[in-house]
């Protein structure tokens, strides 16, 4: 290639006077002037030009047929020769570099790795497992404890590769397996990472203990003693967490922090999605929540569990979305969900399906507590309300049950039980409830129960008594409805024994019993505007053991009497214990001679008559039902 030429400098030749060239050699004429500069272009400018422009094109096509994959090489070669490539490299991985590695098992063995470096796994024991992590590549120190989780050792002694996280903890990342095998001690690990850095702070935000899908074993309890770490499945019905663990629970939330000698609680916790089940017959409960405050138990099933869950000495539980599969092993203390001591309770659509064998179990219990409000409750088995254990609380109070259903249970739907000296037990309501096939709907025999309140609830197919119900103050029984409980002819659909302020009003009987309501010593009953259909003609609606020397007793007396063919008058028993008006009566024709007209006389303390304004054509059934007041 040809060397480029400098123009020569002309400045020294010639300068300009006005706009005519002058001479710096004075001797020269304009026109000798003009001629040399001609010279000067032809000899010494043209040929400077020509010869670049030669190179121009020269260097043209150096570029269009240069190699610079080549050239590269070439240099690269050189800078490895000398060490500055060597330099530069370094230089990157320790500030800016990400290497990636199949699994951790990888990442331990690898050689490539120095201080400030950074790691990524596409798994944890197998490429693709869902426990692929971020870590941080530092030098060890005294405080550090591997782990192998989230502390891992290298292959240089003095590095360790720590785990990054950002948001949730992911058990997989722990080392744990989704496919059914013993995965305990990686989710100690995790919880005790969480817990490292949650610190003493109970209202933390804290952190996610995350389950992708799959399913994991734990073989030995499990406790958390940190507010703020929670409990979350990938998603509804894709985590099945098995126990097989005799006489122990699975979680147990419970600190044992102390200010000032009181023992603290573990605050903000939830658990959801989540399927929780049993390997063996002894597994003690799946939650067990001591002193848990602000605690959520969501979207989770539980399945072949003696217990399931217990709230002890806790507030402001919230349990949703629940459903409870084969409950109980034959053993009566057997439990779904336990509440004892605590406050401030709410169960909404729960689900409780009972196992067969232990049909008669109380699959819930509530002792002690004060605020527990269930509501489109489901539920095969029993529940038992009873502050017998005499807890710290010493009371129960505040019990609502709304849209709930009873169903199936070889003892009563539910029971109410207990006494307490100086125990607080009161305001106890079942509102638009459904009672099935049990033995009684409700049981109630505290002697210190105060408020009970039943209405709007259907009870149909119970075996014995609808309710009985003895030694409350304070009984509602409104607008319920009590049909085809006819097994024992011998039985009653209310049973009320020694009770105090007691309204039965607008309820509907409508079975074979031999009485629908007896009334037995109550004190201040009021019963008014109930409907008897379709009973057995021979029975009395109520049966009344002790009325007359109670003031202010109000009741009304409801039966059936019959009219025989051919005869225009029937003397019926009310047992009201006094005489009342004939205007207080009323009577309605269910069937035979509805063209006569009927009325009332001859009215005592115990009978009246009614009398039909001729001979009846045919045999007629009449309701009647009366209003009196003693004072």
């Amino acid at each position: 290639m040809n060397n480029v030429k400098k123009l020569p400098d002309i400045i020294h030749q010639c300068m300009t006077i006005g706009m005519i060239p002058t001479s710096y050699k004075m001797s020269l004429t304009y026109e000798e002037q003009l001629l040399w500069f001609c010279k000067f272009l032809e000899d010494e400018v043209i040929p400077v030009v020509n010869n670049n422009s030669l190179v121009v094109e020269e260097l043209k096509h150096y570029f269009e047929t240069l190699d610079v994959q080549e050239e590269i090489n070439n240099k690269l070669d050189e800078m490895a020769e000398n060490g500055e490539l060597e330099e530069i490299i370094t230089s990157y991985i320790n500030l800016k570099s990400v290497l990636c590695f199949d699994t951790v098992a990888d990442l331990k063995t690898a050689t490539n790795l120095i201080d400030g470096s950074y790691a990524r796994t596409l798994g944890f024991h197998n490429l693709n497992d869902g426990g692929g992590a971020l870590y941080k590549v530092r030098e060890i120190t005294n405080e550090d404890v591997v782990d192998e989780a989230s502390i891992i050792s290298l292959l240089d002694n003095d590095l360790i590769a720590e785990l990054i996280i950002n948001d949730k903890i992911n058990v997989l990342q722990f080392g744990a397996k989704n496919d059914g095998t013993d995965c305990t001690s990686e989710i100690k690990k995790a919880i005790t990472y969480a817990e490292e850095r949650i610190g003493s702070n109970r209202l933390t935000k804290g952190y996610t203990l995350y389950f992708p899908q799959g399913k994991y074993l734990i073989t030995e309890k499990i406790t958390i003693s940190k507010s703020g770490l929670s409990i979350q499945g990938e998603s509804l019905g894709s985590v099945y967490i098995n126990s097989n663990i005799e006489d122990d629970d699975v979680f147990y939330f419970f600190s044992n922090e102390y200010t000032s000698d009181i023992l603290l609680g573990v605050y903000y916790t939830t658990i959801t999605n989540i399927i929780f089940g049993s390997l063996v017959v002894n597994t003690g409960y799946a939650i067990n929540a001591k002193k848990c405050i602000n605690t959520t138990i969501e979207n989770c099933v539980f399945n072949d569990f003696k217990n399931s869950i217990k709230v002890n000495e806790g507030g402001k539980i919230n349990i949703i979305n629940t459903k409870f599969g084969n409950i109980g092993y034959n053993n009566a203390q057997d439990y779904a969900i336990e509440i004892l001591d605590a406050s401030d309770i709410i169960i909404d659509n729960m689900d409780i399906l009972f196992n067969v064998a232990t049909r008669g179990n109380y699959n819930i219990k509530i002792d002690s507590c004060d605020g527990v409000y269930f509501t489109n409750l489901h539920i095969n088995g029993s529940i038992i309300m009873d502050i017998s254990n005499a807890n710290a609380l010493t009371s129960l109070s505040s019990v609502f049950f709304t849209n709930c259903y009873f169903d199936q249970s070889n003892n009563e739907l539910v029971k109410i039980t207990g006494t307490v000296e100086d125990g607080i037990y009161r305001n106890i309501t079942f509102d638009n409830c459904y009672f099935r096939y049990g033995t009684k709907g409700i049981l109630a025999d505290s002697s210190i129960l105060e408020n009970l309140k039943i209405n709007n609830c259907l009870f149909q197919n119970i075996i014995n008594k609808s309710l009985e119900i003895s030694n409350v103050k304070n009984l509602n029984i409104t607008a319920n409805q009590f049909l085809n409980n006819d097994q024992n002819i011998e039985d009653f659909d209310v049973d009320l024994t020694s009770n105090t302020g007691v309204l039965v009003n607008g309820n509907l009987f409508n079975s074979n019993n031999k009485y629908y309501i007896k009334d037995t010593t109550n004190t201040n009953m009021v019963v008014t505007d109930n409907s008897f259909i379709n009973g057995n003609t021979t029975r009395e609606n109520i049966s009344l053991t002790k009325y007359n020397s109670q003031l202010g007793y109000r009741k009304n007396g409801n039966g059936s009497a019959t009219i025989a063919n051919g005869t225009n008058s029937i003397e019926v028993t009310h047992n009201l214990g006094y005489t009342p008006y004939a205007e207080n009566f009323f009577l309605q024709v269910r069937s035979g001679d509805t063209a006569k007209t009927y009325s009332v006389g001859s009215i005592t303390d115990s009978t009246f008559t009614i009398t039909a304004s001729a001979n009846v054509a045919s045999t007629t059934y009449i309701s009647w039902l009366v209003y009196g007041i003693n004072m």
